[in-house]
């Protein structure tokens, strides 16, 4: 009996040890692309106030919509690990025979008293009932994903290229051709001076 004991405290300590590393994890990869996404939002801010930076604008605006898929997929699978020391810590919470105390839930219980709390409370249709993590952290990867696409989009749209740009030709190369059409135009003009001398 006191070897099944420690076996299970073992078990116990195994499950919740798992569910807490992933737990932590996730929380800890969306602060940082909240604080990833933030940074990029102000750099793109940034940019709207200098002239000349339309590429880097739409640069930063497919990055933080291509972070935001990224790390929603990351969130997914991160959150298929949590439900796996869930399942682990319920199944060890009915080994030990928490169950129902009349029409309450057991108080020792907790992942099977918050199912029971939660109950028809989380709607599927989107921005009703209650909010379940998944569901937050979605509208935030979603909310900064539309925010960098618009972004990239207003940088090409709202904010051209320069003439020179638009037309393959640097501002260089268009001296150079001003210049030797000038040169041009001068030596016809000596030609010309010239040829009317030598004819009288």
């Amino acid at each position: 009996m006191q070897d099944s004991n420690i076996d299970m405290q073992a078990l116990r300590k195994y499950a919740w040890d798992y569910f807490s590393i992933h737990a932590a994890q996730r929380m800890a990869a969306f602060q940082f692309f909240i604080t990833l996404a933030t940074a990029m939002v102000a750099g793109f801010l940034l940019l709207i106030r200098n002239t000349g930076g339309e590429r880097w604008m739409g640069i930063l605006g497919v990055l933080l919509a291509l972070f935001a898929f990224v790390f929603s997929k990351l969130d997914k699978r991160t959150r298929g690990l949590i439900k796996n020391g869930e399942r682990a810590l319920k199944y060890l919470d009915s080994e030990l025979g928490l169950k129902w105390i009349g029409e309450i839930q057991h108080p020792l219980a907790l992942f099977a008293a918050d199912d029971a709390s939660m109950n028809g409370k989380i709607s599927s249709i989107p921005f009703v009932g209650d909010f379940s993590y998944s569901r937050c952290f979605k509208y935030v990867f979603v909310g900064f994903g539309l925010l960098g696409l618009s972004g990239a989009i207003a940088a090409l749209a709202c904010f051209p290229v320069s003439n020179h740009e638009s037309a393959g030709v640097s501002p260089s190369i268009n001296a150079v051709f001003l210049d030797e059409s000038r040169s041009s135009r001068v030596k016809a003009t000596d030609c010309d001076g010239g040829c009317g001398h030598e004819s009288q």
